[in-house]
């Protein structure tokens, strides 16, 4: 696994186990499923409700050695909470929401809490969501700040017309807010991009991360359903790669992966001097045992990362 001598390969939790996504069911257990083996080096989280086991969880990725990632999105997503929102009695409820969220990431020791945007308004109020999505990631940057020295904030890019709908969107307009927040001084944030929502975006990966890669933190290791919306995972539903029907296959990923060691991604990481992290978010098609799923998501990075090499492309 030489792999992990340029990064550390991680996964995202309640995306493989969704039954966790609340962080109520299963947690513990599912957790050592991951990290058993000693296959994946860094696993991405959510909130975890319950104070006894989010401490428990805590000592488990760190008596094994695990990095640690904070996705908001979850309750984001489930509490439709909006960072970018217009009436600014609404965003400051949100934006004290998550950083209840962000507490609960610097206990856990996490070095990334990931947000998105909220949902896109439209032309003709975009900039004002703009500007009112990088005010609240200034407030995050600074509030982190006074926390933890190891944490950083990233926005992930997510589908503006497709699924999710949110304000950023596509790649170029995410570089835009990331130059705003970190020209104010807020050098503890970053980008990230997921493989699997580019499709969604129209956007060809090289350019994506080109584009993305003066403000890259993070990258996503993932695939969609975009040509047949009669398709049970239409959208952004993260299935495994080669599904019938998905979006990206093997050489996808491994064309991904060579522009990310192309760029100096892989080697070249701002983590505060640390090893990138490159996650798989992939989910259980319906019917499948999320076990399966992780079998076949492992293999598939093998498999990936043999050609990869053969081509000469790490």
């Amino acid at each position: 696994m030489k792999w992990k001598e340029q990064f550390s390969l991680g996964i995202v939790h309640p995306q493989i186990f969704p039954e966790t996504a609340r962080g109520e069911e299963a947690v513990l257990e599912t957790l050592l499923m991951l990290i058993s083996g000693g296959f994946f080096d860094a696993v991405e989280i959510t909130s975890i409700k319950d104070a006894a086991v989010r401490s428990r969880a805590k000592d488990l990725l760190q008596e094994h050695g695990i990095r640690t990632v904070y996705s908001c999105a979850p309750p984001i997503l489930m509490n439709k909470l909006n960072l970018n929102a217009l009436r600014q009695e609404e965003r400051a409820e949100h934006l004290w929401r998550v950083k209840e969220y962000l507490d609960e990431a610097v206990f856990m020791e996490a070095e990334i809490f990931t947000v998105l945007s909220g949902p896109d308004p439209g032309q003709e109020k975009r900039v004002e969501a703009r500007e009112a999505l990088v005010a609240s990631l200034q407030e995050l940057c600074e509030y982190a700040a006074k926390h933890s020295q190891a944490l950083t904030i990233t926005l992930e890019t997510f589908d503006r017309q497709v699924d999710k709908k949110c304000l950023v969107g596509p790649t170029l307009e995410a570089v835009q807010v990331a130059r705003e927040v970190t020209g104010a001084g807020h050098q503890n944030f970053g980008l990230t991009l997921d493989q699997g929502h580019l499709p969604l975006l129209d956007e060809d990966p090289q350019d994506a991360i080109y584009s993305a890669l003066p403000y890259l933190f993070h990258a996503h290791l993932g695939n969609c359903v975009k040509s047949t919306r009669e398709h049970p995972l239409y959208g952004d539903q993260h299935p495994r790669f080669g599904l019938e029907g998905c979006q990206l296959g093997l050489t996808d990923l491994v064309s991904f992966l060579g522009v990310l060691a192309e760029c100096g991604f892989l080697d070249d990481s701002k983590a505060k001097g640390r090893k990138p992290i490159l996650s798989f978010e992939v989910k259980p098609a319906l019917g499948e045992n999320p076990l399966d799923t992780l079998q076949e998501t492992k293999e598939t990075w093998l498999q990936a990362w043999e050609k990869a090499k053969k081509e000469k492309k790490l």
